[in-house]
């Protein structure tokens, strides 16, 4: 397995030169990789230690922190990822998508445009601004989004699929089926798009 033969290799890396951050950067990226966000966030933790200006090691902190669910640590963790690197759209990004799943939802908005300011053309931050605008009941600033998100990206199945849940909120359940399809001849085994197409 890849990920194990890395991880064997980094780990020999920091036997031999213990201060080696970006070594130690790399073993959390492998058990970030396997899921194994505690394991990841300790060697973070230690590259930060290292190198206490570390953009990178905070940012994935931050996502790690929030896959296991301590949203106000990794909302701290990618704050630091940012002062330390203000144009580091990731890290701008992965703030916003923290924010959003904390339900600080105009938070979440203005995180998501400031990584449109370093990249207009982020689809990813145009869905999640729409994924914001449904939280807050602001359909047609939602459906106008995902658009975007997929002007960008055609073959972006999630957005065609929010953009269905979207339509069907709003009353318009043929056009949401037309949506749940495009996503599904997109990526075939897409399940969300199969449930939601079911309750259509």
């Amino acid at each position: 397995d890849n990920v194990n033969d890395a991880l064997i290799h980094y780990e020999k890396a920091v036997s031999i030169r213990p201060t080696y951050a970006e070594a130690i950067f790399n073993i959390g990226v492998m058990y970030q990789e396997l899921s194994e966000y505690n394991n990841a966030i300790k060697q973070y933790i230690k590259a930060i230690e290292i190198k206490p200006d570390y953009a990178e090691a905070y940012n994935n902190l931050g996502v790690s922190q929030k896959e296991i669910g301590i949203l106000e640590d990794s909302i701290l963790s990618l704050n630091k990822s940012i002062s330390i690197d203000p144009e580091y759209i990731e890290a701008n990004y992965n703030l916003g998508s923290t924010l959003l799943e904390s339900k600080k939802f105009n938070e979440a908005l203005d995180q998501f445009r400031k990584t449109l300011s370093i990249n207009p053309n982020y689809a990813e931050a145009h869905n999640n601004i729409g994924i914001t605008f449904k939280e807050l009941s602001l359909f047609d600033d939602a459906i106008q989004s995902y658009e975007n998100a997929l002007l960008i990206n055609p073959k972006y199945s999630e957005a065609y699929n929010n953009l269905g849940n979207v339509l069907k909120v709003i009353g318009k359940p043929i056009e949401a089926i037309e949506k749940y399809n495009q996503a599904l001849k997109i990526k075939p085994n897409y399940f969300e798009a199969y449930n939601n197409l079911g309750i259509t």
